[in-house]
């Protein structure tokens, strides 16, 4: 009887003192809302079955051209945010700037960045690398040739206004990263980023050439590469 009270009373603590302890744990992450002006582009596979297309959020409705990498030009309406908010440099200050999107003139990729980060292609040592022979007769310089696949962002971006201004970011805003344009043909995806193979044999897959810096300002043929906005002020819809 002594024994059976002793193990109620001991159990009795330990569950007082469980109840007391608080064990650490991460905080959760903050959960951004999507808008239309953080909203990024949704990346669809390559192969995918077509499906509906969505109707664009609620925004302003504006005429434009939309000039392809391949220097083909393609007119319609698209519908984006109402403004814009970014950064951009002045004079060494930092300045943030609120944008209505009806003053907005034309939006031009002048650069891209890949991810991941290009590397300069391996090249040898003078006419006669050390061990250049050895590995022809074991055989070990006969390796596949490495491929990356790399996507490719506009990372300079010159936004012009109709009142004759100009900035240039180091980014695009990530509604135009895919946006939808609507024509007498119909409507279709427009892209403002893309991708390519890399390989240290034969160089860019899409491109066919052996320059590896070739996108750093020539896109794929179908990537947009400039937006002109045709609608200006009174000339957009709601």
């Amino acid at each position: 009887m002594k024994t059976a009270t002793i193990i109620i009373f001991t159990l009795f603590i330990h569950s007082m003192y469980a109840q007391s302890i608080r064990y650490p744990v991460s905080p959760a992450e903050p959960q951004v809302p999507e808008t239309d002006e953080t909203q990024d582009a949704e990346e669809i596979p390559e192969n995918s079955p077509p499906r509906e297309i969505k109707k664009a959020k609620k925004g302003n409705t504006i005429r434009v051209n939309v000039s392809l990498g391949s220097g083909d030009t393609i007119y319609g309406n698209i519908t984006i945010p109402v403004t814009v908010t970014f950064e951009h440099y002045k004079n060494g200050f930092v300045y943030k700037k609120n944008l209505a999107t009806r003053d907005i003139k034309s939006m031009e990729i002048l650069h891209y960045a890949a991810s991941p980060a290009l590397a300069e292609p391996a090249r040898p040592m003078g006419k006669n690398p050390p061990n250049i022979r050895m590995k022809e007769k074991t055989g070990e310089h006969k390796k596949k040739p490495e491929e990356v696949f790399h996507k490719f962002y506009p990372d300079r971006v010159l936004v012009r206004t109709y009142d004759g201004n100009q900035f240039e970011l180091n980014y695009l805003f990530p509604f135009l990263h895919r946006f939808l344009i609507e024509n007498s043909d119909g409507s279709t995806w427009m892209y403002c980023i893309f991708g390519d193979t890399w390989s240290t044999q034969t160089g860019w897959e899409e491109a066919q050439t052996s320059d590896v810096h070739y996108h750093d300002t020539n896109p794929h043929p179908k990537s947009v590469k400039m937006i002109h906005f045709q609608g200006g002020k009174g000339g957009i819809s709601e």
